[in-house]
């Protein structure tokens, strides 16, 4: 789809997205204040305007684009409407789930409320942290997680406290095993998915069920779920990696984005 297929529809202009994301973090790092909710005015604004009016001219990529512009109008609801993120929110030295109960408790005395007493480009900076750290890793309102829910590397047991550098070795080694391990299943994925006869825009019947081609027909959608399982696990994993190796953040802060199926109980603990 491009601009001249699309009537109304004006070519995407990436910097719309960025400006979202600039006038986000300002107006988190922006003290309290009866009026700070007045960020959140243009980031709808523009938000709506990029979903409605723009494209980029490939029809997954305008899929790609209106989801962020949709979290942009969710993050500034919560970030600057619904929640004072400086007066309730506290940034831990560690992790939540590696912190006990009492050592929570205590930070959260000790720091809340105090980032809104520092300078602008230390606050600026707490925004950033908090505006891409989706899942709360590190922060007060980080879900519930199972610090016994690791990346293992040929199932050798991780690596106990203490040797920083065999820890950050393990770590790197894990990682790249699990990034091989999820591109060779989503391979295999991908290869059965475009020989399979039944997939979506083919003229042939629907199968009868119980029989081999029914079962290759139901995997057409289960395909897209496995895709997008394994291209988020392997995003994660090259970008902890990163990030870790550059010393721009510590092991722990990168859990496995997924945790293990036996705690997925409810439908709250699924999605956290």
């Amino acid at each position: 789809m491009s601009p001249l297929s699309a009537p109304g529809r004006v070519a995407l202009c990436g910097p719309l997205l960025l400006l979202t994301e600039v006038l986000l973090c300002f107006g988190i790092a922006t003290r309290p204040h009866p009026l700070r909710w007045l960020y959140s005015l243009p980031i709808i604004a523009i938000s709506i305007y990029g979903i409605l009016s723009t494209t980029s001219g490939r029809s997954t990529d305008d899929v790609a684009f209106g989801c962020a512009f949709g979290c942009a109008i969710g993050m500034a609801l919560d970030f600057l409407v619904l929640t004072d993120v400086q007066n309730d929110l506290v940034k831990f030295d560690r992790p939540k789930y590696l912190t006990s109960p009492e050592r929570v408790k205590e930070e959260v005395r000790a720091k809340k409320g105090r980032i809104q007493h520092s300078g602008w480009g230390e606050r600026l900076l707490w925004a950033i942290k908090l505006r891409w750290s989706p899942r709360g890793i590190g922060w007060s309102h980080e879900v519930p997680i199972d610090a016994g829910n690791l990346h293992t590397f040929l199932g050798l047991s991780p690596p106990k406290e203490g040797n920083r550098a065999w820890e950050k070795t393990y770590f790197v080694l894990s990682r790249l095993q699990h990034i091989l391990v999820s591109a060779f299943i989503l391979d295999i994925s991908t290869y059965i998915g475009r020989r399979n006869p039944y997939r979506a825009g083919n003229t042939v019947p629907v199968p009868d069920s119980g029989t081999l081609a029914s079962y290759l027909w139901a995997f057409w959608p289960l395909q897209y779920v496995i895709f997008g399982s394994l291209m988020q696990q392997i995003a994660h994993s090259g970008l902890s990696l990163v990030f870790v190796c550059l010393g721009l953040s510590e092991i722990e802060d990168w859990p496995p984005s997924f945790g293990p199926w036996k705690e997925a109980y409810t439908v709250r603990r699924f999605w956290a």
